[in-house]
């Protein structure tokens, strides 16, 4: 069981590396849909870097479970804390396109290109692989799913610093969400509620690991 559940979780961070590679080489070769700048630009969404982030993630997971295979050991006690903290944040992409961005834009538009691989197949697997493999490492603690907001508190400093100091309320070079469109007080509301949104999702993927954890796996 050990093992199929180790060999599954290299399957899935494998994956997770695969889609990334190609979602970029998309978003660089032929954009469509939101992701529309063929250049580094691309890299101030939070969809771009929480998939990327997951990648890197993925692929140093990827590394330690092939040894843990090779010398039939766990994982280490860290592999599932440091994915979730990846796994968050695709995840607040992936809600934000079901809920929002695609009624409003329309779901073709949103998962045509690299937008799928981003918006849709990487989050999906990295919500699998949070709740149901790498069950052999250590659970996430209740105290341990507020790591899961790093990524988001980062970008939002970034975000507003960015848009401050070019005074870039409403202007789409700084201001490319338009959170900040009525001055800096509607661009700390929006933030926060993705802030609140984001632990939402942490506490959910901890609540939903644990119990599986316990009832699955009896761990």
């Amino acid at each position: 069981m050990k093992k199929n559940n180790l060999l599954i979780t290299l399957l899935s961070d494998s994956l997770i590396v695969i889609l990334v590679i190609v979602s970029l080489i998309l978003l660089f070769t032929s954009p469509s849909g939101v992701l529309t700048e063929n250049s580094f630009l691309a890299f101030r969404y939070f969809t771009v870097l929480s998939n990327v982030l997951l990648g890197v993630i993925a692929l140093i997971l990827a590394v330690f479970e092939i040894v843990a295979l090779k010398k039939r050991e766990a994982l280490p006690s860290w592999s599932n804390l440091l994915f979730f903290v990846g796994s968050v944040g695709t995840t607040l992409t992936w809600l934000t396109v079901i809920v929002w961005l695609g009624p409003t834009m329309g779901y073709p538009f949103m998962y045509a290109g690299a937008n799928l691989f981003m918006h849709m197949l990487t989050p999906v697997v990295g919500i699998f692989r949070i709740l149901f493999f790498g069950i052999d490492a250590k659970g996430i603690s209740f105290k341990q799913s507020f790591f899961g907001m790093i990524p988001m508190v980062l970008y939002t400093v970034y975000y507003l610093t960015n848009v401050i100091l070019h005074n870039g309320y409403g202007d789409a070079n700084y201001d490319w969400y338009g959170f900040a469109y009525a001055g800096l007080g509607s661009g700390i509301a929006a933030l926060f509620i993705m802030l609140a949104i984001t632990y939402a999702i942490c506490f959910l993927s901890y609540f939903g690991h644990d119990q599986i954890r316990k009832k699955v796996y009896h761990l």
